[in-house]
């Protein structure tokens, strides 16, 4: 309720994708601050902030009454929603049928335990019962779980919002889609449905987790970097870095994320301002995200501030689990999850893998590389993060929703490249079509046996 005041206030419904993801953001932030601060205070809840909220929702209805631009000033390109909409339309069908038939239910019972416990406590402070042994209903990011328990609080439609998170989570990724081509200037056409024929997307909309709502500013950022890093202005620098502080607040493992960042901006940007803003906008993020909080209730509840985050983490135990950890997933990259399940059945993992988009795009990309300087910084740029996380996390070879970026960033160039280039474009085309069917049928088949096991 407190999130969709201020949303209503912020005129989420105005703007480009990329303004509309940033008041979302925004959003997000303002509430997640104010949750904090109460939590910390000690005194009210999360239903004592809506009366306040009201007056700040009418404030910023005052202060957008006349256009205010928010986020980095791109052109929109329109002429992508000619192509993005039906097919999340298509694909939003499904969604609204398996959220409204299955039982809400989460990949992680932990996160609906966690719902139960703040809507009890009406704050997000650390319950002090919980077996110091498995500190997962403490210790770990709580933004996701509060989101929920606000959109409960909406009167008469709370339970149903929160049943169809699969259906807002899809427009929240088709407006993400729709950002990233922007940024990336990607010629329009057809191609662009590639993106919204991910599979590893699709299970996100139908079980709870929270590996979307973190991946999707990260994908953003990502593709900021790519298409407007050596030319945006300081102030933009500041939006990126709060964006990927937000990201890595709410999904730790998407921590690649500022590395590759930074390492950019030093290496396209080296400008003192640039950076200096980055900074700054990082710390806001992780202030906003809730990374400090958590950090700081670790501390004060384990004596340690990193270390029960490492406890509950799939890390390599040494440089031989790092290795195989790295080759699992790069077989996963081309094997559908297939081989690497078959040759560690014990990684068994909710999410699968990117799927054939990907491998698409790396066909076009890797094809391009030669005579595309944008093609090899992509290609580079997914490498490295890819083996952070491939070093750091054991599970990534068969899940591959915990770097979710820069799958969808090199899947958005790949878009770009086809629908540009003239010598190799008839290939790329004709094979995108197989790819796009076959993904829809993939994601069908997902449905199904999802109805199958309810």
């Amino acid at each position: 309720m407190n999130s969709l005041l201020v949303l209503v206030g912020l005129r989420v419904w105005s703007g480009t994708p990329l303004e509309i993801l940033t008041r979302v953001f925004l959003a997000i932030s303002l509430v997640s601050i104010e949750i904090q601060i109460v939590t910390w205070a000690g005194i009210g809840t999360f239903r004592t902030l809506i009366p306040p909220n009201v007056a700040i929702a009418a404030a910023l209805l005052w202060w957008t009454s006349r256009p205010r631009h928010l986020g980095p000033n791109v052109e929109d390109e329109s002429r992508h929603r000619r192509y993005l909409l039906p097919a999340a339309l298509a694909i939003g069908a499904v969604v609204l049928f398996l959220n409204n038939i299955m039982p809400l239910t989460p990949v992680d019972p932990y996160h609906l335990e966690r719902v139960d416990r703040i809507e009890r406590a009406g704050t997000i402070a650390y319950d002090p019962t919980v077996d110091r042994n498995d500190p997962r209903l403490n210790s770990l990011n709580w933004l996701y779980e509060f989101l929920i328990v606000d959109a409960k609080q909406i009167p008469v439609i709370g339970e149903r919002v929160v049943r169809n998170h699969g259906f807002l989570g899809l427009t929240l990724y088709a407006l993400t889609a729709s950002a990233m081509l922007t940024l990336l200037q990607v010629p329009p056409g057809w191609l662009v449905v590639m993106l919204l024929s991910v599979p590893l997307v699709f299970h996100q909309l139908v079980l709870i987790k929270n590996d979307l709502i973190g991946g999707l500013p990260a994908a953003v950022v990502l593709a900021w970097m790519v298409g407007r890093v050596r030319k945006a202005p300081v102030h933009e620098f500041l939006w990126a870095g709060w964006l990927a502080g937000i990201a890595v607040s709410i999904k730790l493992t998407t921590f690649p994320l500022a590395v590759v960042l930074v390492a950019g901006t030093l290496i396209w940007r080296r400008d003192v301002k640039a950076i200096a803003a980055l900074a700054a906008g990082g710390a806001t993020g992780a202030l906003a995200g809730g990374f400090v909080f958590t950090l700081i209730e670790n501390f004060r509840t384990y004596g340690s501030a990193l270390g029960p985050l490492m406890a509950i983490t799939g890390r390599p135990m040494g440089l031989a689990d790092a290795a195989i950890s790295i080759m699992r997933f790069t077989i996963s990259l081309f094997d559908l999850g297939v081989l690497t399940r078959m040759l560690w059945p014990e990684m068994g993992q909710w999410g699968g893998t990117y799927g054939l988009p990907l491998i698409w795009a790396l066909a076009v990309l890797a094809v391009s590389a030669r005579r595309l300087p944008e093609a090899r910084n992509v290609l580079v740029l997914a490498i490295v993060y890819w083996l952070m996380c491939a070093s750091t996390n054991i599970d990534m070879g068969t899940s591959h929703r915990y770097a979710l970026g820069p799958g969808l960033l090199l899947i958005a160039m790949a878009i770009g490249i086809a629908g540009r280039e003239q010598l190799t474009a008839l290939w790329m085309r004709r094979s995108a079509v197989i790819v796009v069917v076959l993904s829809a049928l993939q994601m069908l088949r997902s449905a199904s046996l999802y109805l199958l096991r309810m």
